[in-house]
């Protein structure tokens, strides 16, 4: 079995995120619908107004702690504008605080994460782990389920996940692109850049996706590239990839 090095993205690949953030915002919304929907607001505008305000930060911040908690709080802070409403600081306060305990929570892993993993590690591969994030909170999940036993030193979290930060990672490493993948549930910060680079690529779709990380493609990948629907399909999909590669060299 010729080697591979498998680079997996963290949230919503290996573990369960968007589905916290969801019960946050579920939350979120039923505060501001008490707080303004007497002013004609309805749930619809508070989703949307809060998801450009999410999509703006993370394009100009990345992936940083505060953007989350700092969409509730501008959110809050518009529809205070634009309706009788003054802004109040313990509400702005209570929503900051609201937004940080999708932080707090104890991650779960997907189905088949460590007998996944296990058996890419038993047939020879070089395990990485590449994610959006801050270090602290990043680490906290990689500790809490055990992470580093499989992915060791190969271990990098960025604030802004790009084309330039993937072409970093493989440059550093010395990754040999036709015996490199990439897995993940992000079509924007996972798939896309690593069909620019050239890599192979698994994409898992999540299964209620974050609209930031849904982008078109408009690019005809140079390696092999797979849609799968679960986590321990990959194992599979890779054996899949090399035989296909043995056959056509």
């Amino acid at each position: 079995m010729n080697s591979q090095s498998i680079l997996f993205d963290l949230d919503d690949t290996l573990i369960h995120c968007n589905k916290y953030y969801k019960n946050v915002l579920d939350t979120f919304i039923e505060l501001m619908k008490d707080w303004f929907g007497d002013y004609g607001i309805s749930k619809q505008q508070l989703k949307e107004k809060q998801l450009e305000i999410d999509i703006h930060l993370v394009e100009k911040h990345g992936f940083s702690a505060g953007h989350f908690p700092l969409s509730l709080v501008k959110t809050y802070d518009f529809f205070c504008k634009i309706t009788p409403i003054e802004i109040n600081k313990t509400k702005k306060k209570l929503l900051k605080e609201l937004g940080e305990t999708v932080y707090s929570k104890d991650v779960e892993a997907y189905p088949k994460m460590y007998e996944t993993l296990e058996k890419l590690r038993a047939d020879g591969h070089h395990l990485h782990l590449y994610t959006g994030g801050e270090d602290a909170i990043q680490y906290k999940k990689i500790k809490h389920l055990g992470l580093e036993e499989y992915f060791e030193k190969r271990i990098y979290i960025t604030r802004h996940k790009t084309v330039h930060a993937l072409k970093d990672i493989v440059m550093k490493q010395q990754l040999e692109v036709k015996e490199t993948w990439m897995i993940g549930n992000s079509l924007r910060t996972d798939v896309k850049p690593s069909l620019q680079v050239g890599l192979n690529t698994i994409h898992i779709p999540c299964e209620t996706e974050w609209k930031y990380n849904i982008v078109e493609l408009n690019i005809k990948p140079k390696s092999l590239f797979y849609t799968i629907t679960s986590l321990h399909e990959v194992p599979g999909y890779i054996d899949q990839g090399i035989n296909k590669r043995v056959v056509n060299e």
